[in-house]
């Protein structure tokens, strides 16, 4: 079942939602083959005889609900679109699996739609339709935007998209009056389930705590409840390019600009500006503010400066640039653009590469573009249409909100994190293995707390410059994710001593690695706000608490590379009491940590499903990102079946198969961006 539901993300990626559907997620086999697995699977473990603690067969039992809500959701509901133009009603919509028309209990009338931007802005923030609604009896009016889900009858409606002259619209419209009730009650009974595993007196839990606590020693159980709970132009100084000098463009980084559809200070938009065209903060002594004015003010000197920064080095011997920067200049014959060219090339289906000599190297479209990008954007600030002054509706920032947004941009965190703690990460790990787990020094322990205080406090300030909880983005969540491991980290920290060099090592490098991830730019590190229907307290709840699953999974991950490296050495003769202690200290370590991890994830997922149906009118859409998630978890499922299982018994084969189960984490969260897109690329 599993590969079939990664086969299908791959046919949604490589074809559409509509064919996936068509093919596998919307036949009846599909469904029926889920039918057959609850069948097996209950029919299975009532075999093996009751059992005792409420828990598990409380959690069993939702999952069946959960599976039967979506089956009634498949078999009796009704899904399909209603496209409308200004003015015309509608008594019927297109079934979304077959195309054909369907009855509505009332005739629908698209009597206004409308864009709604961001203030000052032209950028888009809502769509609105306004519908009448009306049977033999009485008309209703109702507003159907991208939060706020019309619902007549059993009928709801859900904005979709609209026509370009923006005359009319298309809804969603869903009619499911038991699937979705049944299947959040199931979410109800697998939340009590999970609480009850965590907290029952007689469950296996609750045994493995016991058993830790022998191992580890005292103070460790209440730790690890602990960690479950945690949810005019002069010219500038030392410069030899005209621009403003140093306290005319601190002055200036305080005016307030229109970017990224936000109001933000000057500071933002000019640091963002030289990051993406030079790659650094500043340019030969100058601040990133006396670059962008410099070019506004005197753009043919500028125009000579190499700042435009060029990787890749086959496009650079293609234009005969010397380094890695170039000027504007250079990359103009007159009026003639050198990149046009290149470009068409690049765009070239038949393989050919025109005109320039065969041994010349191909350049790549990814290099091509990015250059583009760059050359575009100094286009823009020497024509003076970079800046747009805040005005009008635009909302103004405080002095206060204006100088943390300073100081943030000026404050390189993640650069100088990633660094120090991959760095002492490995430098711990190398010491760990060469002269044993158990901490000797406070010095590492220090180095983690510091680390996880500054981080704390640098999340916290991007909380208050954004105006909102920062887990809009790939950035922002993978600054959680360093947060969380560190917290874990820590708190795993005191629960095993014994082990607390290798725990320490753990945190500093996964949350290194993270950072550097964040570091390297791919994800949009520039804080933008976010569209009405992602703020919601209830998304946010969604996203931190599937952080904390992943950072528990990947401490989990490197815990059983450990184990394995400390299997493979006592197997060479080189076991000794206290490896052998470690071994399974560290093991238990890990079984303790599945059961808050699998919550964590149970959670985060039906979480997200409850604000799906809340804001799309859908609970579960089989997005890729949907799917891989359900994947990770019924693969990090399967290990807690000791009883069924027997491999999962094994230290060798349990820890093997946490190392291996984290592939899919890293599909589900990296994969999916990157290979698969959907709904959820965004991320």
């Amino acid at each position: 079942m599993l590969l079939l539901l990664a086969a299908a993300t791959v046919v949604e990626a490589t074809t559409d939602v509509e064919q996936a559907y068509r093919q596998i997620y919307g036949t009846t086999w599909f469904a029926l083959l889920w039918a057959v697995l609850t069948v097996v699977a209950t029919a299975y473990y009532l075999k093996k005889g009751p059992r005792k603690p409420l828990a598990t067969p409380l959690l069993h039992l939702s999952f069946v609900v959960i599976l039967a809500g979506a089956a009634i959701t498949h078999f009796f509901g009704k899904e399909g679109t209603l496209h409308l133009r200004q003015g015309q009603t509608a008594t019927t919509f297109a079934d979304k699996a077959t195309g054909k028309q369907l009855p509505l209990p009332y005739s629908v009338k698209l009597d206004s739609f409308q864009i709604v931007f961001m203030p000052g802005t032209m950028s888009p923030a809502d769509f609105v339709s306004h519908i009448s609604c009306r049977n033999s009896s009485e008309t209703d009016t109702a507003r159907v935007s991208m939060n706020v889900i019309y619902s007549n009858s059993g009928y709801r409606f859900v904005q979709k998209s609209f026509d370009a002259d923006r005359r009319g619209t298309v809804l969603a419209v869903a009619y499911d009056p038991w699937g979705i009730g049944i299947t959040y009650f199931g979410y109800i009974m697998l939340a009590i389930s999970a609480v009850l595993m965590l907290l029952g007196k007689r469950g296996r839990f609750r045994q493995l705590l016991t058993q830790f606590y022998a191992l580890a020693g005292k103070g460790c159980c209440l730790v690890l409840l602990a960690m479950m709970a945690a949810p005019a132009c002069s010219m500038a100084e030392n410069a030899s390019v005209p621009s403003v000098n140093r306290q005319k463009a601190d002055r200036m980084a305080r005016m307030q600009v229109v970017y990224n559809n936000r109001t933000a200070p000057l500071n933002t938009l000019a640091t963002d500006f030289l990051l993406k065209v030079y790659g650094k903060r500043t340019y030969k002594g100058l601040s990133a503010e006396q670059v962008l004015v410099g070019w506004t003010l005197r753009p043919d000197e500028w125009k000579k400066q190499k700042m435009i920064l060029i990787k890749d080095g086959a496009l650079r011997k293609r234009l005969g640039v010397e380094g890695r920067y170039a000027s504007l200049q250079q990359l103009f014959d007159g009026e003639e653009y050198r990149l046009m060219p290149l470009l068409d090339e690049a765009n070239n289906t038949d393989g050919t590469q025109g005109t320039h000599a065969k041994d010349a190297p191909p350049v790549s479209m990814k290099a091509l573009q990015q250059t583009d990008e760059r050359v575009g954007l100094l286009l823009l600030a020497a024509e003076n249409s970079l800046v747009v002054p805040a005005g009008g509706g635009a909302k103004k920032l405080s002095h206060a909100e204006v100088e943390a947004e300073i100081f943030y941009n000026r404050l390189p965190m993640t650069t100088i994190l990633f660094m120090l703690n991959l760095t002492t990460g490995i430098l711990l790990f190398i010491i760990a293995v060469l002269k044993g787990a158990r901490a000797r020094s406070i010095l590492p322990v220090g180095l983690l707390v510091a680390s996880c205080l500054c981080m704390t406090a640098y999340y916290g300030l991007r909380w208050y410059v954004a105006g909102r909880i920062p887990l809009g983005n790939g950035y922002e969540t993978m600054l959680f994710l360093a947060l969380a491991i560190m917290a874990f980290a820590l708190l795993a920290y005191r629960m095993v001593r014994q082990i607390g060099r290798i725990v320490v090592a753990f945190g500093l490098l996964l949350s290194g690695f993270t950072l550097l991830v964040a570091h390297l730019g791919q994800m949009n590190p520039q804080i933008t706000p976010l569209m009405p229907v992602l703020q919601s307290p209830i998304l946010s709840s969604h996203v931190s608490i599937i952080m904390m699953a992943y950072a528990l999974l990947a401490l989990m991950m490197l815990n059983g590379c450990y184990v394995l490296w400390l299997l493979h050495s006592a197997g060479k003769g080189g076991g000794n009491d206290e490896k052998r202690h470690h071994i399974e200290l560290l093991t238990m370590l890990n079984r303790i940590m599945l059961y808050p991890a699998v919550m964590f994830l149970a959670v985060g997922i039906f979480l997200g499903a409850v604000w799906a149906n809340i804001s799309w009118g859908k609970y579960w859409s089989l997005d890729p990102k949907e799917t891989w998630a359900l994947i990770t978890f019924i693969v990090y499922g399967a290990a807690f079946h000791e009883h069924t299982l027997k491999w999962t018994r094994s230290e060798k084969w349990f820890n093997l198969y946490l190392v291996l189960a984290f592939l899919s984490v890293l599909m589900t969260y990296f994969g999916v961006n990157y290979l698969l897109g959907g709904m959820h690329s965004y991320a």
